[in-house]
């Protein structure tokens, strides 16, 4: 049986089943189909990881802010309380140290995931012992602050979500 269809040029050819077969025709969308798959998950990959980058960025930063914000804040300030995130005057508490890093959150992370800790272990940067008589956030004791965000991956993988933590350690200054 014979078999009659249009060729690339627009005229009529006759062919056998075999020729028909052998025809090269839907591979080009074959290939785009596995090149497109391909090309979109890079570029959900790339997101993925910029996002990743962009949260672990925040953590490590806030740890930071947070640090520096307790060591101005010692009890050289004779125990005033700190009435507002921004007061520059007055002894940092962990709740302070807390509210002043939820401040500081930037969009895309959610506030209410972050787990903030400030802690005057009462020893001084090096390990020794510091002076604690105005207690263990006085001048040239040490202030830990640890800030951990859980991390979720917005890809349907089994294991979605990550904590990232940051540790900053510094010394009290006033």
């Amino acid at each position: 049986m014979a078999l009659f269809f249009t060729g690339k040029r627009g005229f009529v050819q006759h062919a056998n089943r075999r020729s028909v077969a052998r025809s090269d025709e839907g591979n080009t969308t074959i290939e785009f189909a596995a090149s497109a798959m391909v090309i979109l998950l890079s570029m959900i990959g790339i997101m993925e990881i910029s996002r990743a980058m962009y949260v672990n960025h925040f953590v490590a930063n806030a740890a930071r802010e947070g640090m520096r914000y307790a060591i101005v804040r010692g009890s050289g300030w004779q125990g005033t309380a700190c009435a507002a995130a921004s007061s520059p005057s007055c002894t940092a508490s962990s709740s302070d140290v807390s509210k002043y890093v939820l401040s500081t959150v930037t969009p895309g992370i959610d506030p209410t995931q972050l787990v903030i800790t400030a802690s005057w272990p009462g020893i001084g940067a090096d390990g020794t012992a510091c002076d604690t008589s105005n207690g263990n956030n006085s001048a040239g004791c040490a202030v830990s602050v640890t800030v951990t965000y859980p991390y979720t991956i917005l890809l349907p993988i089994p294991t979605r979500t990550f904590p990232m933590s940051s540790t900053t350690t510094g010394t009290v200054s006033f």
